[in-house]
């Protein structure tokens, strides 16, 4: 049995969903909560605990949205990737909140040195944004690189990490919405 929440925070709507085994999926913040909900694509039989049940998962969202560190002590289910695209998850969640690492960096960490692309590809596939940081990867080059989450993925990641104090060139999601934004 599966169980969602969608989480109102002051960048929009999260997306979250459980499994017996975890957290297992959740959304970057989307305009509408119905966005957030049709990004989870919950199946018939899921059912929804609402935030209640999700309630330190809400508590470390907005903390992070917020530019707060934070711990998240809920168990992810990570079984949706192949064994690589769960290594590369693992290395990508040990990326300390304000700080970025390269592709190349993760390559290194789960002892794959030549496999950049590779971890570029599986990090393209995080089923949990926030959770798994993949916002702290960037290109060896000091920019952004690739964020392949639609036309809102490039400033969502500066609007992510600017709340943890790491400043990008561009437009950001609060911009690109009209929000206002908080103070750097």
């Amino acid at each position: 049995m599966r169980s969602y929440a969608i989480v109102e925070t002051d960048l929009g709507w999260v997306g979250l969903m459980r499994s017996n085994s975890g957290l297992n999926a959740s959304t970057l913040p989307q305009l509408r909560a119905f966005a957030a909900l049709q990004h989870l694509s919950p199946r018939d039989g899921d059912v929804d605990a609402g935030e209640p049940s999700f309630r330190s998962v809400a508590k470390f969202v907005r903390s992070l949205l917020a530019g707060r560190p934070c711990d998240c002590n809920e168990r992810l289910d990570l079984s949706r990737g192949t064994a690589f695209q769960q290594t590369v998850w693992l290395a990508v969640r040990a990326i300390a909140f304000g700080r970025t690492r390269s592709y190349g960096w993760v390559a290194e960490a789960i002892g794959r040195p030549l496999a950049a692309h590779a971890v570029g590809q599986a990090i393209a596939g995080n089923p949990l944004p926030l959770f798994v940081p993949c916002h702290r990867v960037i290109a060896a080059s000091g920019e952004l690189g690739g964020y392949g989450r639609g036309s809102e993925a490039l400033p969502a990641k500066r609007s992510l990490l600017r709340r943890e104090g790491i400043w990008f060139p561009g437009p950001t999601l609060e911009q690109v919405r009209g929000i206002p934004q908080p103070p750097v």
